[in-house]
C-alpha cells in the first residue's frame, strides 16, 4: 500500500530563497494555487455487477477447488466474498440462476408488481362499491315512481322548466 501513496514533499519555509513568495506576485495572481499537500480520496471501489452465466461458472470454480488455499486465492483473483458465494448458491438451489430466470430479470421488481396487484385489487373493489351504489339509485326511482313523489332537479345549473330526457320503459 505504501507504493501506492504519493509522497508530497513539504513546502519550503517562509522567508528561505525557494518558498519566498513577493506579496505583489500573489496579488497579481488570478487564481491561487491548488494546496500541493492535499489529496482527493479515491472513489470506492465498486463490485461488478455478474450476470448468470458468469455466477455459475464462478460457483463451478469455487466448487472445484480442492486443495487448501485454491478457494482463497480464487477469491482474490475474482474479487469475491464469501457472502456473495453464499447468495449465489441459495439463488442457484431456488431456480433463478437459470438462463429462464435471467430473461425474467429483465420484468418489473416485485414491488412493481406487487403495487399492480394491489391496484388490480382496489379497482375491483371500486368498481363493486359503484355497481351497488347505481343498484340503490335505480331503486330509488323505481319507488318515487310508484309512490309518485316528483323527482327533484339536479342543482347543476339545469333549468327546472326544461324536460327531463325521456327514457324508454323497461
Amino acid at each position: 500500500m505504501r507504493d501506492r501513496l504519493k509522497v508530497i514533499p513539504p513546502a519550503a519555509a517562509p522567508g528561505s530563497e525557494e518558498g519566498a513568495r513577493s506579496a505583489p506576485a500573489e496579488r497579481e495572481g488570478a487564481a491561487a494555487a491548488p494546496d500541493p499537500e492535499f489529496v482527493p480520496a479515491a472513489e470506492p471501489a465498486r463490485r461488478p455487477r455478474r450476470s448468470a452465466v458468469e455466477k455459475l461458472r464462478l460457483l463451478a470454480c469455487v466448487d472445484a477447488c480442492r486443495v487448501r488455499g485454491e478457494q482463497r486465492a480464487l477469491f482474490r483473483r475474482e474479487g469475491l466474498q464469501s457472502s456473495q458465494i453464499q447468495r449465489w448458491r441459495r439463488q442457484r438451489a431456488e431456480g433463478l440462476l437459470s438462463p429462464l430466470a435471467a430473461a425474467e430479470a429483465h420484468l418489473p421488481k416485485r414491488s412493481a408488481v406487487a403495487e399492480l396487484a394491489r391496484l388490480r385489487r382496489e379497482n375491483a373493489r371500486l368498481e363493486k362499491k359503484l355497481r351497488q351504489a347505481e343498484y340503490v339509485i335505480e331503486l330509488q326511482k323505481k319507488a318515487c315512481r310508484i309512490l309518485g313523489i316528483p323527482r327533484k332537479r339536479r342543482e347543476s345549473g339545469e333549468d327546472a322548466s326544461m324536460p327531463s330526457p325521456k327514457r324508454p320503459a323497461p
